[in-house]
């Protein structure tokens, strides 16, 4: 009796192990199916979140339109720092008077970043200022100015700066007439130019520099007087090809999403812009 209750004791023990064993084995199999449930869950999370925030930054990028074409037109005030003449150095004291005119073309830009854009263009831009301070007659071995080259008419033009007429002018008074001398200067012009926008959303303030490369086109030389306008040479002594300095402030204001208005002054500066002999004229 003693041994069978002994056996039946052990037996119940083992029985009793065995589910405590289960059960502890049933804790931890939850607790591992748990936590891949979490893991699962915390990794969808990262998923779903890195999703968003491409999204959101593809969404961002979509926003800014890197390349814009832009119409361009523009006044041209037209000056030069000495009052030199490229005609003659003769004309170098006279007086001049500089014509406005207009400048019309296309800017291509690309953004860069929110505050940096480059951009290039081309434009047409027409120059033409005035000399004043002289009589001309007809002579069949008149001198031409130094810097013309003239045409057939132009070749029997004499042109005399009026602080020489008493001395170099032995004409009679009647055979004189006061003209104007007007140059016109045509060019092709390519800018290339960065800006930097210094703050602003819907109205906004940046500042552009660069360079233009300056095609010439129009070269022409023309003698006027009352009811003439006779064109009687052209310089001989510009460039085909020269250069300007940019340097300009823009202000843009966004009238609506995709169309926004800008005026930006710009100050260029002329950069061997004649071969020789330009009489201290700095356009």
């Amino acid at each position: 009796n003693e041994n069978k209750t002994i056996v039946a004791g052990s037996s119940i023990n083992s029985q009793v192990e065995k589910t405590m064993v289960k059960k502890q084995l049933d804790v931890e199999s939850k607790e591992e199916a748990n936590k891949k449930i979490d893991s699962a869950i915390a990794n969808a999370e990262i998923k779903t979140m890195e999703e968003l925030l491409k999204g959101k930054e593809s969404t961002q990028k979509q926003k800014i339109n890197r390349w814009l074409v832009t119409p361009t037109i523009a006044p041209i005030y037209f000056g030069s720092f000495k009052d030199g003449s490229p005609i003659d150095e003769s004309l170098s004291s006279n007086q001049k008077t500089y014509n406005n005119s207009v400048s019309y073309g296309l800017s291509l830009s690309y953004t860069a970043n929110p505050k940096i854009k480059i951009r290039a263009g081309i434009n047409v831009l027409n120059l033409d200022y005035d000399t004043h301070g002289f009589v001309f007659y007809q002579d069949t071995k008149a001198e031409m100015m130094k810097n013309i080259k003239p045409t057939l008419q132009g070749s029997l033009i004499q042109i005399k700066p009026l602080n020489n007429v008493e001395t170099q002018l032995d004409r009679v008074v009647s055979e004189r007439f006061d003209g104007v001398l007007n140059q016109k200067l045509g060019y092709i012009e390519m800018p290339i130019e960065m800006t930097y926008k210094l703050f602003g959303r819907k109205l906004g303030i940046d500042l552009s520099g660069g360079f233009s490369t300056l095609f010439l086109n129009t070269n022409e030389i023309y003698l006027k007087s009352d009811g003439l306008n006779m064109k009687i040479g052209s310089a001989s002594n510009l460039n085909n090809i020269h250069f300007s300095t940019n340097l300009g402030l823009g202000l843009n204001y966004s009238v609506f999403k995709n169309f926004s208005a800008r005026i930006e002054p710009t100050f260029k500066y002329q950069i061997n812009t004649f071969s020789s002999d330009s009489g201290s004229f700095k356009p």
